[in-house]
């Protein structure tokens, strides 16, 4: 039974994506508001398909989204792939580590590769399209940070 167990975590390691993941620096912004407010704040910009909120204490949030679900992803190049917002209301101060997951991207550009195999070497340009989306997501995502922390430290 255990050496069924120990397989089944062996192949579940093969599926994670963690190590594929590329993390950005650490965003800090001093703020006025109290714990309440600030989780308050955080839960409406985690309000969005496809953000999941993984853990939460009283002190941090951590969530990641799934771009796998079903229904639409239009704006899923716009969304971060994972974070941890960290309160500390003795400095006033708001910190949020967040990452980008390669996994997405490399699973387009080998369907894409598939595809020019398969069909023609001529869809080549299909597999630049998706490399350049890839990396326009990639610079997005630092961007769409500092957006996110920006409203939440909003006294508004």
């Amino acid at each position: 039974m255990q050496n069924i167990e120990a397989n089944i975590n062996n192949e579940m390691q093969l599926l994670n994506f963690e190590k594929l993941r590329i993390r950005y620096k650490k965003i800090s912004r001093l703020t006025n508001l109290d714990r309440r407010r600030l989780f308050d704040n955080i839960f409406v910009e985690l309000d969005r398909p496809g953000y999941v909120i993984v853990e939460q204490n009283e002190n941090s949030i951590e969530f990641r989204h799934n771009i796998w679900r079903f229904g639409s992803n239009m704006n899923a190049v716009s969304y971060l792939d994972g974070g941890r917002f960290e309160i500390d209301l003795q400095n006033k101060m708001i910190s949020f580590s967040f990452y980008y997951s390669l996994a997405f991207d490399i699973f387009v550009n080998l369907f894409a590769l598939a595809f020019i195999i398969v069909v023609d070497y001529q869809s080549f340009f299909l597999n630049i399209f998706c490399l350049i989306m890839g990396l326009i997501r990639f610079m997005r995502v630092r961007q769409n940070a500092v957006k996110m922390i920006e409203k939440i430290t909003n006294s508004k």
